[in-house]
């Protein structure tokens, strides 16, 4: 049984899809599973036991599929076997009102799942990749992220919370690879961060994670049990209740670290 999946991104979309991969390997007793993905994600799963090839292409299909059609033949395919027993299509995915309260309350796992007809006993992310030797730090921020709405990398009061703890760092804000990407967030004990793949896999790896999302809605959709969650619009006006939630979260580290 060969599978095809196709989504060109983001970052975060892939990690909420990691779990029907799993899935989807043990219904069908394959490891031949082949991602079509964008350039900038080829990295993501090149680790992940069920992935046997990633290849590459555009919005514009070049490879074909498109709406579950036959592939193009060619060179395109970087040797890769065009022809698939099953094809599941997640970039059409999460493309919804959610303020309609008809999809909008239907978590991102449970949206990708639904489009393998698939049912998930194991809902939670996991995060395969190289691990990198990087330095440790006690909190780890990303803010910025590739939806405008939801890039907090500018504004101030959140950054000088952040910064008023020791060893803390901020990441996201220039390029770096997958691999230290990733382990960086391993080498935090807390992790905090707007609405973005950060927070997917800090709370993955079992970090304290902090998450802002964009409203409510994005809460249900989006975060996972045992975060700390806090909307945009109530982050801005009150700031300090992110120092009490990292306090929170850091009073393990404060028996044996007075600094903080």
């Amino acid at each position: 049984m060969r599978i095809l999946l196709t989504r060109f991104g983001g970052l975060g979309d892939l990690f909420y899809i990691e779990p029907t991969i799993r899935a989807l390997s043990n219904k069908y007793e394959t490891k031949d599973i082949v991602l079509r993905t964008h350039e900038d994600y080829k990295n993501v799963f090149a680790c992940h036991p069920c992935i046997s090839n990633i290849v590459l292409d555009d919005n514009r299909r070049s490879l074909g599929y498109f709406y579950n059609n036959e592939p193009v033949e060619g060179a395109q395919w970087g040797g890769v076997n065009p022809n698939f027993d099953l094809h599941f299509d997640f970039s059409r995915c999460l493309h919804f009102d959610e303020t309609t309260g008809e999809e909008g309350l239907t978590h991102a796992i449970d949206v990708f799942s639904s489009v393998a007809n698939i049912s998930l006993e194991d809902k939670k992310p996991r995060m395969f990749y190289n691990k990198v030797v990087v330095p440790k730090v006690k909190i780890l921020a990303q803010l910025k992220s590739a939806g405008e709405d939801r890039d907090l990398s500018k504004d101030i009061k959140i950054r000088d919370v952040i910064k008023s703890f020791p060893n803390s760092e901020f990441i996201g804000e220039t390029f770096i690879r997958h691999n230290e990407f990733m382990s960086k967030i391993e080498a935090c004990d807390i992790f905090v961060g707007t609405e973005s793949s950060g927070v997917i896999a800090a709370h993955a790896m079992g970090k304290k994670t902090i998450g802002i999302y964009k409203n409510a809605e994005r809460i249900k959709t989006r975060a996972f049990d045992g975060m700390l969650c806090y909307t945009q619009h109530n982050m801005i006006d009150r700031v300090e209740d992110l120092a009490s939630g990292i306090r929170k979260f850091g009073l393990e580290i404060q028996e044996t670290d007075t600094s903080l």
